[in-house]
């Protein structure tokens, strides 16, 4: 009895067909293609900060420190080639929360201070369109 008790709950079905196992392992090679394509990614030499468009600052990124921002209530971090914005007055701290970036292209922005931070390479081309 007690086997068809087991058998009517199963309905006889498995418990993982091979539709689910092709789809998990889609799943996982997908995942693992964007892990290896974001470490890829060329590390930046500095960072220029905007403030409204206007490049105010240069910050290399070999060397570890902290550099407040003149003129502005905010401070980055450098750290190990990477940089972040670790003290700011905006209220919603979104740039806080950014945490570390290094990669070529990669961006902090706070919109409350009209502030930017670009993580740029010395092999980065500086022109960004061509219009003819």
């Amino acid at each position: 009895m007690k086997t068809q008790a087991s058998a009517s709950r199963n309905n006889g079905r498995k418990l993982l067909s091979a539709r689910d196992i092709l789809f998990l392992a889609a799943v996982i090679v997908i995942a693992l293609a964007a892990y290896f394509l974001m470490q890829g990614k060329e590390r930046g030499t500095a960072a220029v900060v905007s403030f409204e468009g206007e490049a105010v600052a240069e910050i290399p990124l070999d060397r570890d420190g902290v550099y407040p921002l003149e003129g502005f209530d905010m401070e980055l971090t450098v750290k190990n080639g990477e940089i972040c914005v670790s003290r700011s007055d905006c209220p919603d701290k979104i740039c806080e929360k950014t945490g570390f970036i290094s990669g070529t292209g990669q961006s902090i922005v706070c919109l409350p201070n009209r502030i930017s931070v670009r993580i740029i390479s010395n092999t980065e081309n500086e022109i960004d369109v061509v219009l003819n």
